[in-house]
C-alpha cells in the first residue's frame, strides 16, 4: 500500500512536471482526497509535506537532465516546472548542497574507469533503485552540506593587574568577530547563553543544526612581565577538547589573535577563508587606555539603567571621547558614538533639517579608519533611512552583510525599510534575521511576529511570538502578542484582558498606554479609556516628546467624548502640526502618519481634507498593511464619511491593496514550504 501510494503520487507529479502552477491543490485533485489527508499520508511515510515532496521530483528530475541533455541551466529549470531560475538555483543548492552548474562538473569529471564500473552495477540494480528511490523519500546523491559549529566565547577571566580586565574584554571582541567570519562556524557570546540557552529546551533550538556546542574560555594572566592568555574549548559535557596559550602584548596582541583564530580552525580542520586572514591583519594594535575608557562606555550603553535614565548616554558619550584622546584611531569609539547621537536625538530632533547630521559624520569617521567596520555601515544605512533615502540605505547594508553575512540588525533594518514597499520582501528579511539568530533572539522573532499579522497571517504571527516568550519568557509582551491576536480575530473583550495583565506587569509601557487607551475608546468605556490616555500624554511629557512621533489624536478623540473639548482641540491641532512637519520633512514613510490627520479631519466635518489626506496615501507607490486598511474600515472617526460613496470606493481600493499584499506574502511561504506548527 505504501508503495502504491507513493508510486502514484510520484507518476502525477512527473506527468505534470512542466507545469509550473501544478501544486499541492492540484495534486489534491488528481489524487481525489482532501488536502488535510494526503498532507498527513506524507508526512506519515516521507516527513515530507506536499510541496516538498512535488518540488523534490523536480529537483531529481533535474540533476538527470543535467548529466543526460545538452541544455542550460535556465532550460533545465523551466523543464522541471520552475518559473524563475533564479528560484530553481537557490532550491536545487539547498537540495544538492551545490548549485546546479557544479553538480554537473563534479559528476562529469569522475574517472572514465569509476564510471564505467558503476554503470555496470546500475544495469543490475537499476530496477532496485528505481524502487529504493521512491520508498526511501528520494534521498539525495550529492555530498551532505558540512553541519555547523556552534561556539560561544565566555568572557575572559582576568588576574593580576586590574588593567588586565580590559585587555580580557579586547581579546573577547576580537575573536567574536574573527571567528565568526569563519564559514562553518556559528559564534554567540555569553549574553546568549545567560539570556536563552539555560532556559529549559533553548539549547536544543541552538544545536538541532549543529553537531555539538562548544566554549571557548580564556583566562588573562601575568608571568615573567608577560601578559598570557590560556584559553581552552570544552564540550557541552565539560570535557577539555583543546586548549592553548598567547603572549599579549602592546604590539603582540594582533599575532596573539591570529594564533588562537588559527589554532581554533585547526583543532575543528577548518580552513581559514582570505576574508578572515584580510580581518585578522587588520586588527588595531591594543591601547589599554582607549579601551579601558571604550568599555566603560560600553557598560553603561548596554546596561539596564541607561533606559530609566538618558542622562546616562552623556555619561558614556565623555568616555567615548576620552578613548579617542588616547587613541585617534580607535574607529569602535566612532561607531558607538553615531549609535548615541542616532538613539538621544531621536525624539528630540526629529522635525530638525539636520536631523542626525552626526550620525553621520561619526560614522564616516569609523568608515575612514576602518572600511570593514560593518557597524559603521549600519549607522549609515540608518541616517539614510531617516532621510528617506532608501536606495543608499540598502546599499550601506549589503555593504554591512557582505562584511559580517550574520549582522542580525543588518537585516533587521532592510526588513524595516521594505515594511511599506513590499511586505514579502520585508517577511523575508526578518525571516533571514531569525534564521541567522538560529531562532534565537526573542527581539527579531516579536517583529517577524508584527509583520505576518501586517500581512493578516494571525496565526502566524502567533507562532513567531509564542517562539520569543518560550526563549525570555517575558510575560508582557506576550500578553501583548495575545492581545493583538485576539483583536485581529474581533475577540475584543479578550484582547482587553490581555493588554491588563500586560499592564500589571509593566504599567510604565507607552505602547501599552496606547493599546489600552484606544481599547477602551473602540468599546465606549471613554472614562477608563482617557485614564490610560492621561499617563500615555504624561509619559511623552516628560521625554519633550509631544512635538515628535507621539500618537496624540486617539487621546483628543476620548477627550472630546467625556466633554474636555479645550485639551481634545488642543490634541487635535498638535497632530495636525507634527504630522504636515513630517510631511514636509519627508521623513521615512511620512505617508502612513496622514491617516492620523485623515481621521481628524473627518471627526471635525473638514471632508475636504479627510478626503484629500486617504487618496493622497492611497496613491503612493506603497502596499497597504492590515492595520492600515483595518483603521479605514473600522475606526470610529471615520463614521460620518462611513455611507458616503467617495468614502465607500476609496475603503475598497485599501481592501484591494491589502490583499495584494496578503497575497504575495502567502506565495512567499508556499515557495519557501514555511510551516507554522
Amino acid at each position: 500500500m505504501y508503495h502504491d501510494f507513493i508510486q502514484k503520487l510520484t507518476l502525477i507529479v512527473l506527468e505534470n512536471l512542466e507545469n509550473e502552477d501544478f501544486g499541492p491543490d492540484q495534486l489534491v485533485h488528481e489524487m481525489e482526497v482532501s488536502h488535510s489527508t494526503l498532507h498527513r499520508r506524507l508526512k506519515q511515510y516521507t516527513n515530507k509535506n506536499i510541496s516538498q515532496f512535488i518540488r523534490d521530483i523536480r529537483l531529481k528530475k533535474a540533476s538527470e537532465l543535467l548529466l543526460n541533455e545538452d541544455l542550460t541551466i535556465s532550460e533545465v529549470a523551466y523543464k522541471v516546472g520552475f518559473g524563475s531560475a533564479t528560484y530553481f538555483n537557490k532550491c536545487f543548492n539547498e537540495y544538492f548542497g551545490c548549485s546546479p552548474g557544479e553538480y554537473r562538473r563534479i559528476q562529469q569529471n569522475k574517472g572514465k574507469s569509476e564510471f564505467t564500473k558503476v554503470l555496470k552495477v546500475l544495469a543490475y540494480i537499476l530496477p532496485i533503485l528505481i524502487v529504493s528511490a521512491i520508498v526511501f523519500n528520494l534521498k539525495k546523491e550529492a555530498p551532505e552540506q558540512p553541519t555547523n559549529l556552534l561556539l560561544f566565547v565566555s568572557p575572559a577571566e582576568f588576574s593580576g593587574n586590574p588593567e588586565n580586565e580590559f585587555i580580557a574584554d579586547w581579546m573577547d571582541e576580537v575573536l567574536i568577530n574573527a571567528l565568526s567570519s569563519i564559514p562553518g562556524i556559528i559564534i554567540y557570546d555569553e549574553e546568549i547563553r545567560e539570556n536563552y540557552v539555560t532556559n529549559p529546551g533553548n539549547t536544543k533550538k541552538l544545536v538541532e543544526n549543529s553537531s555539538d556546542l562548544y566554549t571557548i574560555s580564556s583566562v588573562i594572566s601575568e608571568e615573567n612581565g608577560q601578559i598570557l592568555d590560556e584559553w581552552r574549548i570544552t564540550k557541552s559535557d565539560g570535557a577539555v577538547i583543546a586548549n592553548g596559550q598567547a603572549i599579549i602584548g602592546e604590539n603582540t596582541a594582533r599575532s596573539a589573535a591570529q594564533q588562537i583564530t588559527q589554532d581554533v580552525a585547526n583543532e575543528f580542520d577548518i580552513p581559514l577563508s582570505e576574508q578572515t586572514k584580510q580581518w585578522l591583519q587588520n586588527i588595531n594594535p591594543i591601547n589599554r587606555t582607549a579601551e579601558k575608557f571604550y568599555v566603560q562606555a560600553i557598560r553603561i550603553l548596554y546596561g539596564d539603567k541607561i533606559q530609566t535614565n538618558h542622562n546616562l548616554y552623556k555619561t558614556a558619550e565623555l568616555l567615548l571621547y576620552r578613548a579617542l584622546n588616547a587613541d585617534s584611531l580607535f574607529y569602535q569609539a566612532y561607531e558607538e558614538l553615531a549609535f548615541i547621537h542616532t538613539n538621544r536625538n531621536y525624539w528630540l530632533n526629529i522635525h530638525n533639517t539636520n536631523f542626525l547630521d552626526s550620525t553621520l559624520y561619526f560614522a564616516n569617521k569609523a568608515i575612514e579608519i576602518n572600511g570593514k567596520s560593518y557597524k559603521a555601515h549600519l549607522a549609515r544605512a540608518t541616517y539614510f533611512y531617516h532621510q528617506n533615502e532608501m536606495q543608499k540605505a540598502l546599499k550601506e547594508l549589503d555593504a554591512a552583510t557582505d562584511i559580517n553575512q550574520r549582522y542580525v540588525y543588518a537585516y533587521e533594518l532592510k526588513g524595516r525599510i521594505y515594511r511599506y514597499i513590499d511586505l514579502a520582501k520585508c517577511i523575508e528579511n526578518y525571516h533571514r534575521a531569525v534564521q541567522v539568530s538560529r531562532e534565537i533572539e526573542p527581539e527579531m522573532l516579536r517583529i517577524l511576529s508584527f509583520h505576518f499579522s501586517e500581512a493578516g497571517f494571525f496565526e502566524a504571527s502567533k507562532y513567531y511570538a509564542e517562539m520569543a516568550f518560550e526563549l525570555d519568557n517575558d510575560s508582557m509582551l506576550w500578553h501583548i502578542n495575545l492581545a493583538g491576536y485576539e483583536n485581529a480575530n474581533r475577540n475584543h473583550q479578550k484582547g482587553t484582558a490581555h493588554f491588563l495583565k500586560a499592564y500589571a506587569i509593566n504599567p510604565q509601557n507607552s505602547n501599552l498606554l496606547l493599546l489600552l487607551g484606544k481599547a477602551y475608546s473602540d468599546a465606549g468605556q471613554y472614562e477608563q479609556s482617557v485614564r490610560y490616555y492621561d499617563e500615555y500624554i504624561n509619559f511623552l511629557k516628560q521625554r519633550n516628546a509631544l512635538n515628535g512621533l507621539g500618537v496624540v489624536h486617539r487621546p483628543a478623540y476620548a477627550y472630546w467624548q467625556i466633554g474636555k473639548k479645550k485639551e481634545a482641540n488642543y490634541y487635535f491641532d498638535l497632530q495636525i502640526q507634527n504630522t504636515l512637519k513630517d510631511l514636509d520633512l519627508k521623513r521615512p514613510f511620512h505617508q502612513f502618519r496622514l491617516i492620523d490627520i485623515a481621521e481628524v479631519y473627518a471627526f471635525r466635518g473638514d471632508k475636504e481634507n479627510a478626503y484629500k489626506y486617504l487618496q493622497f496615501i492611497i496613491d503612493q507607490p506603497v502596499c497597504i498593511p492590515f492595520w492600515l486598511y483595518d483603521i479605514v474600515k473600522n475606526d470610529p472617526q471615520f463614521d460620518k464619511l462611513r455611507d458616503e460613496s467617495q468614502f465607500i470606493a476609496l475603503e475598497k481600493r485599501y481592501s484591494d491593496r491589502y490583499e495584494v499584499e496578503h497575497q504575495k506574502v502567502k506565495n512567499w511561504i508556499s515557495d519557501n514550504n514555511i510551516e507554522f506548527n
